[in-house]
C-alpha cells in the first residue's frame, strides 16, 4: 500500500493480514506491529510507525478523536487515500481531541442517569471509545440516591448461633429439623418430602422421606427413641420454622420434656444448618444417581 514516511511517499507490505477491498476502513493491529520490531514514536515533529532499532520510518500516523489513523491507497482501485485505522494506544502523545457537533457533552452524572442509572466505571470506559459519540466534561462521582434506593440488597445472614439460649455445646442439646417438597418426580414408595434431623453440635443428620407434611411429628418420636438410645444422651431443644407441619409435635414434646424454638417468619437464619443441610443431602444423591444413569424415582431412604 502507498503511504507518506515523513512526509515522502513509499509503499510497504503488510503480510498475514485479512484485507477487505470494499470497506472503506480496514484496522491494522498494534498489538502485531509491535511483535514484528516495530514502534510509535515522534519523529521530526510527526508521528511515525518505525523500527525499535532505529531504522527506516513505516508511515506517518494521524490522530483523529483519540484514534490512530494511516493514509494509504492500497491497490489501483482506489483513486482517493482511504482511511486505516488503527488500534488507540492506552498513552496519550497529542494534545486534547477536539470535540466535533455530533458528539453528545455531558457530566459523567448526567450519562450515568441515561443510560438507565449504569455504574460509573462502565460509563468512564464507554466515553473512551471514539465510536460511542460521548464526551465527558467532568469526572466527578456523585453519590446517587437513586441507585441507593434501586439496587439495595438484603445483608448476608449469619450462619452462626450464639447459642445465648440455646445448649448448642452439648451432643443433643438443640435438634434442627426442616421439611422440603413436595418434590418431583415421586420415588417408588410414593414419597414426596423429605424430613431432616441435625444434631447442632455434632452435625449427626438423619434424613426420612415420606407421603404427606403431616408425618414430621411422627417421624420426630422415632427420631427421638433412637437419638437418645443410639448417643445416650436427652434432646433438650427441637428447632424449626414456623410451618404446619410441626403443630402436631408440640404436645409429644411437652410429655417428654423437649423446648420448642420456632424461627422467626421470613427470617430463617438460625435454623440455617438444617436447611442448608438439605442441599448437601440432595447434591450428594443426585451425583450417584447420575453416575449410575438411574432414573431419580429410585431416591429412598432404608
Amino acid at each position: 500500500m502507498s503511504v507518506t514516511a515523513c512526509g515522502k511517499e513509499q509503499v510497504v507490505e503488510l503480510t498475514n493480514v485479512y484485507f477487505a477491498p470494499d470497506v472503506v476502513d480496514n484496522l491494522i493491529s498494534y498489538g502485531q506491529l509491535d511483535k514484528r520490531g516495530f514502534e510509535l514514536r515522534q519523529q521530526a515533529g510527526r508521528r511515525v510507525v518505525a523500527a525499535k532499532d532505529g531504522g527506516r520510518v513505516a508511515f506517518d500516523v494521524e490522530m483523529r478523536r483519540n484514534v490512530l489513523v494511516v493514509r494509504a491507497a492500497v491497490g489501483p482501485r482506489h483513486e482517493l487515500p482511504s482511511d486505516v485505522i488503527m488500534a488507540a494506544l492506552s498513552q496519550e502523545l497529542t494534545e486534547p481531541v477536539e470535540v466535533s457537533g455530533d458528539v453528545q457533552k455531558g457530566t459523567l452524572l448526567e450519562f450515568h442517569k441515561r443510560l438507565a442509572h449504569l455504574n460509573y466505571d462502565s460509563v468512564e470506559r464507554l466515553a473512551k471509545e471514539p465510536s460511542s459519540g460521548i464526551y465527558l466534561t467532568d469526572h466527578k462521582r456523585v453519590n446517587c440516591l437513586t441507585c441507593a434506593e434501586g439496587k439495595q440488597t438484603k445483608n448476608r445472614r449469619s450462619k452462626k448461633d450464639t447459642g445465648a439460649h440455646s445448649p448448642i455445646d452439648r451432643v443433643g442439646g438443640v435438634i434442627c429439623s426442616d421439611l422440603k417438597g413436595p418434590m418431583t418426580p415421586k420415588d417408588r414408595l410414593g414419597n414426596r418430602y423429605m424430613i431432616n434431623f441435625v444434631d447442632f453440635k455434632s452435625n449427626y443428620c438423619r434424613v426420612f422421606l415420606a407421603r404427606t407434611k403431616d408425618a414430621a411429628a411422627k417421624l420426630f418420636e422415632h427420631f427421638l427413641v433412637y437419638f437418645e438410645k443410639e448417643f445416650d444422651c436427652k434432646i433438650h431443644v427441637l428447632r424449626t420454622d414456623s410451618g404446619g407441619e410441626y403443630e402436631n409435635v408440640d404436645l409429644f414434646c411437652k410429655r417428654t420434656g423437649v423446648a420448642r424454638q420456632r424461627c422467626e417468619a421470613r427470617n430463617q437464619s438460625s435454623n440455617g444448618k438444617a436447611e442448608r443441610m438439605h442441599r448437601t443431602i440432595m447434591n450428594m444423591a443426585r451425583c450417584m444417581i447420575f453416575a449410575c444413569g438411574l432414573p431419580l424415582s429410585t431416591l429412598r431412604t432404608f
